[in-house]
């Protein structure tokens, strides 16, 4: 069974090895992580308005999460 890896798994192992080197350096990681959310929002929607909402979406503290499954 092959499994084929993606942009965006590629564009999260980069973001992971970032933010791990980033502390490693004992230097701030939150920029590297604000980066990493919407590059990887816009490569899973594709469109900028999609990544705006989806951002927005996930970032508002204390929102009942949404169920996809009954």
């Amino acid at each position: 069974m092959e499994m084929e890896l993606t942009a965006l798994h590629w564009i999260y192992v980069v973001f992971i090895a970032l933010i791990i080197g980033f502390m490693v350096k004992r230097r701030d990681t939150t920029l590297i992580c604000i980066i990493g959310i919407f590059l990887l929002a816009l490569v899973a929607t594709g469109s900028l308005a999609s990544l705006a909402s989806l951002v927005i979406r996930d970032l508002r503290p204390n929102q009942p999460q949404t169920c996809f499954y009954k």
